[in-house]
């Protein structure tokens, strides 16, 4: 029988654990705050003695209470939110049942609440911070329920002895404190190493399968979904964009195989836009941009086996490779990022369909992305050569070609318009000589002929329109004043009234300007990361804040870059060289490793990791084979077996007199410790083949002789061991019947011909070590 103190500390540490991780993997701190808060209340109650469980009526009519609120919310939120909604309801009951605690049932219950809550949490996070937390919550609910089942052997108990937690025998609290912590302990890690074993067998030998799991439809959607990129772009909402540090992906990036040490910022397109749709009924939502290309019309679909490379388009001759080694967390969004002018693309570990679109070269889903995506795209990294046509987007452009005929003539065709919507004060802006330049020949946008499709003076104008936007006009993310004109065109109040906005805004005014002026121009979004981790191999950070948008104008080679925003670029530079950006980069290159090596773990990386070990050990086995035939031809050479031989059997000499040396000094030094033993402890009068004997037997009374002696507790010489023992009564009672029976069985041994084996002399200075422990806890 126990006293069971550990429970119910062991109980907070769990549920505290359980509020932990669900407020991970919902990144919601404010539950985490309420939950826990009400936790240390709950505590401090308990501590004071002013706990008082609340009615079980009214616990019963909160509980009640809370389960309509989550049927509604169920009811009325999208299917992604009902893991979140469900998890506050556990959470909600963890609080209930907690101020409502009155007997076993109510601590089973917890148990059970937070393990459910933990994996309602595990299904919607895969983070390392998140996988650290359910790791110890795991071990904490196992050593709770451990001592939790004990707890009810020991009530049990109790109940049938009748007696309360106030007349408990001290002896048995003693017990307690001595034995019950290790052993549980003992047991938990017994258990736990078994179950981790077992779990890593499970995990190497038989994963998941490819794809989405069973539970992604309930996965939560709103901390995946992008704040600063989208697949449509449209300023209705742009006061919505604000700045946000997660994370949405991993690059590594090679140069014609040579890794890029961050020595150049990664710019990563998504989505191009050219045509801009004004504020018309005909036209669709207002001041929008779209592709002219159309969604069906410009790309064609590609079937991805898994690791498998597949080329979208013939380089003209040799070019530049820029390798991308993506990983993509689940953002909501169909695109895939890569650097211009992608080459090819292998996609891991599982089949896809990605769509190619060649009007402009950009990669994007069948659908939007809900599960961590590797990906290998190898890019020219410009847009300067036109790609030679593949045989299948030649017959893209002839379906695309015969379905604008037939859509001409139907009665039904959607009326769209051919170019952008472009105000006219944004024209008039752009042949502004200060705005788009001009040289001795006069201004540059006068002389620019509007029916030609591409002129030398474009990429010149494109620069000088650049270089205005960037040094007139100002970056921000603040945008409440142009909420305050919603009917009018957000760009014509961008270059007339503020003059400030973010990144789309100047992207796509120098785009609008630049058609105004008879340039094809487009806007590209997507990211622009600088934020470089030189751990392990180098790798790219794309965070969310790192979305942008630029512009790209034909010229007479190809498509060219060109970035007008102002502030952004210094602004993305300024990255923080101190020692906590150094720990966060440390912690995000952990984060890298456990999303490559086990989030991404499933059956072709175990088919790797075996080909990889199978191949090891075939290369290993080659290695020594050759090794020891090397071996064998320099020993068959006379002179070098012979002074081979000398040097051997030299040192096997030194090492045989080393070892009877020490053997030697080690005999003469456990006889000199038995002797001085033998002494201390009174044998001295004893022939020494006794002395020895017993000095060995008798180690235990020995340390217990010394352990008393620090305690200031000495035998007068005129007493004998059984008239000390009890004369030191004054200890507790438990240390007291330590002493009193170590004490006889020195007598037992001493005058009785008994003698211990190894197992037992353990057991004994064991029962010593317990009695070392209780003297520093009294």
């Amino acid at each position: 029988m126990y006293d069971i103190r550990q429970f119910r500390p062991t109980l907070y540490v769990l549920l505290t654990l359980g509020f932990t991780a669900f407020a991970l993997a919902t990144a919601s701190p404010q539950s985490w705050f309420i939950s826990v808060g009400l936790l240390f209340i709950h505590g401090w109650l308990i501590a004071t003695k002013r706990y008082k469980p609340l009615p079980r009526w009214l616990a019963g009519l909160v509980t009640t209470v809370l389960f309509f609120y989550t049927a509604v919310n169920l009811w009325q939120e999208p299917q992604s939110r009902a893991v979140f909604t469900l998890g506050q309801f556990l959470v909600f009951l963890q609080l209930v049942k907690l101020f409502e605690l009155r007997g076993n049932r109510d601590y089973a219950q917890l148990l059970v609440l937070s393990v459910l809550l933990v994996v309602a949490a595990a299904i919607n996070s895969a983070s390392l911070v998140f996988g650290l937390v359910l790791i110890g919550h795991v071990f904490v609910a196992l050593y709770a329920c451990l001592l939790f089942h004990l707890k009810l052997e020991t009530d049990q108990a109790k109940a049938m002895l009748g007696l309360s937690e106030e007349n408990v025998p001290p002896e048995t609290l003693r017990q307690d404190q001595r034995y019950l912590g290790r052993s549980m302990r003992r047991l938990t890690a017994l258990v736990s190493l078994a179950s981790i074993s077992m779990a890593v067998i499970v995990f190497l030998f038989f994963p998941r399968g490819s794809g989405a799991n069973v539970f992604s439809p309930l996965q939560a959607r709103s901390s995946q979904s992008l704040t600063g990129f989208s697949d449509e772009v449209s300023f209705n909402n742009i006061a919505q964009i604000t700045q946000n540090t997660q994370q949405v992906a991993w690059a590594r990036v090679l140069h014609n195989n040579s890794p890029v040490q961050g020595t150049m910022p990664l710019m990563l397109r998504g989505r191009t836009y050219d045509l801009y749709s004004g504020n018309s009924p005909t036209a669709g939502p207002p001041w929008r941009w779209t592709n002219s290309g159309g969604e069906e019309q410009s790309r064609r679909a590609i079937q991805l086996r898994a690791e498998e490379t597949f080329p979208l388009i013939t380089p003209d001759g040799e070019v530049d490779q820029w390798r991308q080694q993506i990983t993509l967390d689940p953002n909501g969004s169909r695109s895939l990022f890569a650097m211009a002018g992608a080459i090819s693309i292998n996609v891991a570990n599982r089949e896809r369909t990605v769509y190619y679109r060649g009007n402009d070269e950009t990669l994007e889903l069948q659908e939007p992305l809900v599960q961590p995506l590797k990906y290998e795209v190898v890019s020219r990294n410009r847009l300067d050569r036109p790609p030679v046509d593949s045989e299948a987007d030649k017959q893209v452009r002839d379906a695309q070609r015969d379905r604008d005929i037939r859509d001409r003539f139907s009665p039904n065709r959607r009326a769209r318009p051919d170019k952008s919507s472009i105000d006219p004060k944004l024209a008039e802006f752009a042949r502004d000589p200060r705005v788009s330049g001009s040289d001795e020949d006069g201004p540059l946008a006068l002389r620019r002929e509007p029916a030609d499709p591409v002129s030398d003076l474009d990429l010149q104008i494109a620069r000088n329109l650049e270089s205005y936007l960037r040094s007139n006009f100002q970056y921000t993310l603040d945008l409440t004043d142009m909420s305050q004109s919603d009917e009018r065109d957000p760009l014509e109040v961008f270059i007339t009234d503020t003059r400030k906005g973010h990144c789309e805004f100047f992207a796509g005014t120098m785009t609008l300007m630049l058609q105004s002026l008879g340039i094809e121009a487009r806007m590209v979004t997507g990211f622009r990361s600088d934020e470089f981790n030189a751990w392990g191999d180098g790798y790219y950070i794309v965070r969310q804040s790192h979305a942008h948008a630029w512009v790209e104008v034909r010229g007479p080679d190809g498509w060219e870059s060109f970035d007008p925003t102002s502030g952004r670029m210094a602004e993305a530079t300024a990255a923080e060289k101190s020692a906590w950006q150094r720990v966060k980069h440390a912690f995000n290159y952990l984060e890298y490793l456990w999303a490559e090596s086990v989030v991404a773990y499933d059956r072709d990386s175990r088919n790797n990791l075996i080909s990889a070990a199978d191949t090891a050990l075939i290369s290993t086995a080659g290695k020594t084979t050759d090794a020891i035939k090397d071996v064998r031809q320099q020993l068959q050479r006379p002179e070098l077996f012979y002074s081979v031989s000398a040097r051997v059997m030299t040192g096997l000499v030194f090492i045989m007199v080393g070892f009877i040396l020490l053997l030697s000094g080690w005999f003469i030094f456990d006889r000199w410790r038995l002797r001085q033993r033998a002494r201390r402890i009174g044998l001295d009068s004893l022939p020494k083949s006794d002395q020895l004997r017993l000095a060995r037997q008798l180690e235990f009374y020995d340390r217990l002789s010394q352990l008393l002696e620090a305690r200031g507790i000495r035998r007068p010489a005129h007493q004998t061991p059984l008239e000390f023992s009890e004369s030191i009564s004054f200890l507790p009672q438990s240390a007291y019947d330590a002493v009193r029976r170590l004490t006889e069985l020195f007598y037992r041994i001493r005058y009785g011909d008994r003698e211990l084996s190894t197992s037992q002399q353990k057991r004994v200075l064991r029962t010593l070590d317990d009695l070392r422990s209780s003297f520093k806890a009294n």
